[in-house]
Order: structure tokens, then sequence, then C-alpha cells
């Protein structure tokens, strides 16, 4: 539910700012502030408030990306995946604090040291590429693990999965080739570390058996 809510908002905030500007006048940072501003006096007023609410939620989202790379890490390092370091939990909070602080500080450093344009690129053809995957695992594992206990099960599939995909590489062809180029040498290093220090792990894939 709660993602049909966040879509039928998203779509909704889309049509109406599409109703108030071209869509050519919307590739800014501030779309919804540039299609207020269309309106005239009479909305100015909201202006101030979706400036500060863009920039209080901006950090939160940065929180929960940083929330799900911390996990992720812990349970790569769990697996044998990466070094043990990142599977250290907190005494008082049990919470993976190595993982935590290097992944906070390497994000820092590259926020700071690197173009927003371009780091905003990479962040979408990454988490296009992930969602592609995610939705290729599902139409995956329900061919290969039918009988699998699942809690929550992704309806009309293979079809919603397979729209998915679709979906992502459609949105992916829209970025620039450079994009392309720098996620291949990123997915390269990533090989790398994989061949280096994940080949080696202990197969821990048996739990999904069980």
């Amino acid at each position: 539910y709660s993602l049909a809510i966040s879509t039928v908002l998203y779509m909704s905030v889309a049509t109406v700012m599409t109703g108030l500007v071209s869509y050519t006048e919307l590739g800014v940072p501030d779309p919804i502030v540039v299609a207020l501003e269309a309106t005239g006096p009479s909305l100015a007023w909201l202006v101030p408030w979706i400036t500060v609410a863009v920039v209080v939620g901006i950090p939160g989202v940065v929180m929960v990306s940083l929330y799900a790379v911390t996990r992720i890490l812990y349970i790569m390092a769990s697996d044998g995946m990466l070094p043990d370091i990142f599977k250290e939990l907190d005494r008082n909070f049990a919470t993976p604090i190595w993982a935590t602080v290097i992944s906070g500080a390497t994000a820092a450093v590259i926020a700071g040291l690197f173009p927003i344009g371009l780091l905003a690129e990479l962040v979408s053809v990454g988490t296009l590429l992930a969602f592609g995957f995610v939705c290729a695992g599902i139409i995956q594992l329900r061919q290969s693990h039918p009988d699998l206990d699942r809690p929550y099960k992704v309806p009309f599939s293979p079809y919603v999965p397979g729209l998915g995909v679709l979906l992502s590489i459609a949105q992916v062809a829209f970025l620039p080739w450079t994009s392309w180029l720098r996620m291949a040498v990123w997915m390269a290093g990533g090989a790398m570390l994989w061949f280096a220090i994940g080949s080696k792990a202990e197969p821990q894939y048996d739990r999904i058996k069980d």
C-alpha cells in the first residue's frame, strides 16, 4: 500500500507541475518552485515553505540511503564477501558501527569532490540497474524456488517484474553514454573485489533453502 500511495502522489505532483509549466522548463534543480512561480503571486507564499521542505527532506533521503548501504555491507561481510570489520556491531546499539563510519565518510568525501550532476547520473544508472536485477531475480526465484515461503508475494508475476526490467532498461537508455562507461568501470571494480575476497568465502546461500 505504501508503494501504491507513493506512486499516486508522485504521479499527481508530476501531472500538476506539467499542467502549470511545460516539461521542457522543469529540467532544473528546483522544478516544484519553478512550477509554483509560474502561477503568479497567488501561490508565491508557498515557495519558501517548499524550499524549506526540500532542504529538510534531502538529508532524510541521504540518511535512509546510508542506512540501507550499511546493512548491505553488514550482510556481505557476514557472508564473507567483505572484510570482517564491516560486520562489527556497536555494543550499545547493535548497529554495524564501522560500516556506518566508513560508508558515511566515503559518501561525504565523494559528495565534496565531484559535481552533483555527475553523482546524480551515477546514482540514477546504479539504482535503475539494481531495480532491474531485483525484478529479474524475482522471476528467477519463482522458477528455481517455487515453494519458498514468501511473506510478501509480488502479484501478477512474471508480468509485473518483467515490466519493471523493461522500464529500468528504458530509463537507463536515456542517460548519457558517459554514465554507462562510469558504471562499467564501477562494476569492473566490484568484480575485482569479488574475485579478490568474495569468491574465496564459503557459500552461505543454503539458508534460502531452509
